[in-house]
């Protein structure tokens, strides 16, 4: 990244410019490969982009995200990508193209912060295993997130434990009878 010149790329002993102007401005923070030859590239304060054969397409994504400033990108699998922030822990975000290949759209899958069991919300580093698990450096710790696992805490207030009754998956929505109250997932 070059203030003058936007992101370049070394390749064949000199280097490319991959985009002029866009990031003049911007503190990069993390470049990710796509499945598609394309790059994921966060920012700092300005949210996430996508470049692929020239082409920079901001990703449009809820502004919540860009606020609590990304840190750092890893990819979860082809199309899936965590994103540690230092202010609201880590998103899980999906993205697809569109129907006519033409647009790209990214959407929020999940999302991991300290009301969800995080130590903290300053994740500073992150790292995706060969199991899809999801490992956190903290400003204090560490965190594993298991991404893959079908096993999930449910818990309708953190650090309340509630006994469970009974559950049951209605119109495709977990339902669950507790001692306090009734809770879908």
């Amino acid at each position: 990244q070059d203030r003058q010149q936007g992101l370049l790329m070394y390749s064949q002993g000199k280097w490319v410019v991959l985009a002029q102007a866009a990031f003049k401005d911007k503190v990069i923070t993390a470049i990710v490969e796509t499945a598609d030859a394309g790059y994921l590239i966060t920012t700092l304060k300005q949210g996430v982009w996508l470049l692929k054969a020239g082409k920079l397409t901001h990703l449009a994504l809820p502004e919540s995200i860009a606020a609590a400033h990304i840190y750092t990108a890893s990819p979860i699998n082809d199309h899936e990508y965590a994103l540690g922030t230092t202010s609201d822990g880590v998103y899980i975000i999906e993205i697809s193209q569109g129907f006519n290949k033409r647009t790209v759209q990214g959407k929020v899958v999940r999302h991991f912060d300290s009301d969800t069991r995080l130590q903290n919300n300053n994740v500073l580093s992150l790292f995706v295993d060969r199991e899809q698990n999801i490992w956190l450096g903290l400003d204090k710790g560490i965190d594993l997130v298991d991404y893959n696992s079908f096993i999930q805490t449910i818990s309708p207030v953190y650090n309340t434990p509630a006994a469970c009754y009974t559950a049951l998956i209605y119109k495709n929505q977990l339902v669950i009878g507790t001692s306090d109250g009734l809770y879908k997932a």
